[in-house]
């Protein structure tokens, strides 16, 4: 094993199988630039460090802006459903406080129908 500055490694095939991991972990953190595996002093392969950027993880707030378009004409204060879609809703009467006509009904000790 031969260190060639603090940045290259030169290493044999045998050492590497037993040192892979800790090797690729210098990889990784920037501690070697490059490991040169040999077979019997001849270079067989050169491992380095993925060449990809590493980004910060992007906070939560603002990661959409300009990726999502409205279309000109939308208002998000618009109301979209002007009737009530359940019928249960039809019959809530805003005189009674919310309640509803069954419900009148119970109390009054009409049978239900």
């Amino acid at each position: 094993m031969t260190d060639n500055g603090s940045s290259h490694l030169t290493i044999n095939a045998t050492a590497f199988k037993a040192k892979c991991l800790d090797l690729l972990s210098r990889l990784d953190g920037g501690k070697l630039k490059r490991v040169t595996v040999t077979k019997r002093g001849k270079p067989v392969a050169v491992v380095e460090a993925a060449r990809v950027p590493r980004k910060p993880y992007a906070s939560a707030y603002g990661f959409l802006r300009g990726k999502i378009h409205f279309a000109p004409d939308y208002d998000p204060f618009e109301r979209v459903i002007d009737a009530p879609i359940d019928p249960f809703l039809d019959e809530m009467s805003v005189s009674t406080g919310g309640r509803d006509k069954r419900e009148r009904s119970r109390r009054s000790g009409q049978p239900r129908r």
